[in-house]
């Protein structure tokens, strides 16, 4: 934030980023539980070792993905220098998240182009 009170634009990517990381890691729970759930029933069908393998390793890399998009979002808040190419990189694999990963990513990619060669404030 300036000394006058205004956010940079870089610090607005990383609001997006944080807020994409969180929406990210709601709906992975979500997902997550309403798979789990039918499987504890008295009338529950019985899975294979390998699509338990399978549900787990997509819940790990959907959290390994919510974390990065923290991650990055709180280093672009900071103004670290490798965060905006991180973020621009993540916000355009991040288009393909319709249809609110897609809005955040766009919102992102336009807030890291204003900000691009802005100065970080000073302290």
């Amino acid at each position: 934030m300036y000394s006058n009170g205004q956010i940079t634009s870089t610090r607005k990517a990383g609001r997006f980023f944080i807020l994409l990381g969180w929406l990210s890691l709601a709906v992975t729970g979500l997902v997550s539980v309403a798979t789990i759930l039918p499987m504890t029933g008295d009338g529950a069908e019985r899975i294979s070792a390998e699509e338990i393998t399978i549900l787990a390793s997509l819940a790990c890399v959907l959290l390994g993905l919510s974390t990065l998009y923290l991650w990055v979002g709180r280093a672009l808040k900071t103004h670290r220098r490798w965060a905006r190419i991180a973020g621009a990189v993540l916000a355009i694999f991040s288009l393909a998240n319709i249809p609110l990963g897609t809005l955040i990513a766009l919102v992102v990619l336009y807030y890291l182009h204003k900000g691009w060669y802005e100065a970080p404030p000073l302290a």
